[in-house]
């Protein structure tokens, strides 16, 4: 079973968070294991801090809650957290594609 610390998000923050999972992902119908909750948690850091701009912070713990919260399955594993999410998902495209050449400067419209 997943345990999910207690979320310090205000009510605004946890707004933003859960529209920027519907928005960016898509429901797979097999866990992925290459997809966490750290992986996801380190995708919206870096969107917040370049496009965002809300200037919050959020744990693995509310990755968890907003994405069991949208339908998404948890599956814990090795002391991860992974969901049945699509590679086809907007944030891991363009999460998988900022891996490639670090030279390249890569603008993404994300949602």
């Amino acid at each position: 079973m997943v345990e999910v610390l207690h979320m310090e998000l205000t009510n605004d923050e946890y707004g933003v968070l859960l529209d920027w999972v519907e928005r960016n992902f898509i429901p797979a119908g097999t866990i992925n294991r290459r997809v966490c909750a750290y992986t996801i948690h380190g995708i919206f850091e870096i969107e917040e801090s370049t496009l965002l701009d809300k200037g919050f912070y959020v744990t693995e713990g509310d990755i968890v809650r907003v994405m069991k919260k949208c339908g998404y399955r948890a599956v814990e594993s090795d002391g991860q957290v992974y969901f049945n999410v699509s590679n086809q998902s907007r944030a891991l495209q363009i999460f998988y594609a900022s891996l490639g050449v670090p030279s390249k400067d890569r603008k993404f419209e994300w949602m």
